[in-house]
């Protein structure tokens, strides 16, 4: 283990242990895993739209969550690059790279932001972006109970998404 993000002994329940990174550097094998109660910032500033393509592989566990820039790119190299059983924030784009999975779990959920706060409060099941992109053979794997709604969903090549339930905004 190379870091530990812990809360302090004194107040533990009041306090939320972050970590902010403004840029993340690697070469995609690596695991980034925000466990519950941690809040993790990437390359998120509130007033920039930007694209991220962190090169790094994410598990984000119940209770844990992860805040991107609005145009976010899956390219880590595992087979599962990105598991989200907890919150992400921030992401309006969301891209899945070549022949890669995104698995969202039963306990995900996703919030987008505006000037600094939540559009919507997050709720447990709801799986909203405006622009989900699946690029040659990459699946997904969603809980049964999930609802997706997008505003367009961009799947190339083989691609095939398994969501229970998908809506249009």
């Amino acid at each position: 283990m190379l870091l530990q993000i812990r809360s302090p002994d004194t107040d533990a329940d009041k306090m939320v242990p972050s970590v902010s990174a403004q840029t993340i550097l690697g070469d995609a094998t690596s695991m980034l895993h925000i466990q519950g109660n941690q809040t993790f910032y990437i390359e998120y500033t509130q007033a920039a739209e930007r694209r991220a393509l962190p090169p790094v592989n994410f598990q984000i566990d119940q209770y844990g969550e992860l805040f991107l820039v609005p145009d976010f790119r899956i390219i880590g190299l595992h087979d599962r690059p990105f598991y989200l059983d907890g919150q992400l924030s921030g992401v309006y784009n969301m891209t899945v790279a070549e022949k890669k999975e995104l698995v969202v779990g039963p306990h995900a959920t996703n919030a987008q932001l505006n000037n600094g706060s939540y559009v919507e409060e997050p709720t447990l099941g709801k799986f909203y972006n405006n622009n989900i992109k699946f690029y040659c053979k990459c699946n997904d794997r969603t809980a049964q109970h999930t609802d997706t709604k997008s505003t367009n969903i961009i799947m190339h090549e083989s691609s095939m998404p398994s969501q229970p339930k998908v809506s249009r905004f």
